[in-house]
């Protein structure tokens, strides 16, 4: 949000700096910055600065704007700078396929009673972290075996338990 405000606050005091071509730019941002918010938050309300930035919920705004959000990626185009020709990057298709696999999931968690996700829980986050440790631990060994790679992700558990929570 604040590169999104940064450009478009540049676009309209000094167009000098800032042409107004790239507010095609600004607009990007603040989608990616959404679609982002809207799969990786965990409040129970939301925030002043975006309804995006809360638990997926009955009648939050994160249905409504998966459907905008699927038709835009699916209008995506990219050209190739040395082609010229029109492609469609694996990333698109990545954001697809999440957002259509959160759908289905709510919809089915819903059958159950569910009142709400906590979509922050369905990231890989702390599986990168876990590795991140083992790597750090393991010192940079890009390929351990796996009794190293054992005794490394058990030494970086056993340290994070032992810490007390205040020093986390």
């Amino acid at each position: 949000m604040t590169c999104y405000c940064v450009i478009k606050v540049l676009i309209d005091g000094f167009p000098e700096v800032m042409p107004r071509e790239t507010w095609a730019t600004a607009e990007l941002v603040l989608f990616m910055n959404d679609l982002f918010d809207i799969l990786n938050h965990f409040s129970k309300c939301p925030p002043v600065t975006s309804s995006f930035q809360c638990r997926l919920r009955k009648g939050s705004p994160h249905e409504e704007f998966w459907e905008s959000v699927l038709r835009q990626l699916n209008n995506f185009k990219f050209v190739d700078c040395v082609s010229g020709r029109v492609i469609r990057l694996p990333c698109v298709d990545g954001w697809v396929t999440s957002i259509n696999a959160v759908r289905h999931l709510w919809q089915f968690l819903q059958t159950k009673s569910f009142q709400f996700l906590n979509l922050r829980t369905l990231n890989q986050d702390g599986l990168e972290n876990l590795f991140s440790a083992v790597r750090q631990f393991g010192g940079d060994n890009v390929n351990p075996t796996c009794a190293l790679f054992c005794s490394a992700s058990k030494t970086c558990v056993l340290n994070k338990i032992s810490v007390p929570p205040d020093l986390r």
